[in-house]
């Protein structure tokens, strides 16, 4: 299905495995990040770099 205004491919807004997350959205991220005491990540295997790469971001975390 293309879109009506530009005749693009319309496809969702998600991020798919073994894309990159826009800039925009990968900064804001590590920005609220940074900014909490507390990360809880439910629903990841944690083996794919999308949620494990924003812990290391937080070194007052690390024991």
């Amino acid at each position: 299905m293309n879109c009506a205004r530009c005749g693009g491919m319309l496809g969702p807004d998600i991020v798919y495995f073994g894309e990159n997350a826009p800039e925009d959205c990968a900064a804001a991220s590590f920005e609220l990040v940074d900014a909490t005491d507390t990360l809880l990540m439910a629903g990841s295997s944690l083996m794919l770099m999308a949620g494990p790469r924003f812990a290391p971001v937080q070194p007052k975390w690390q024991t």
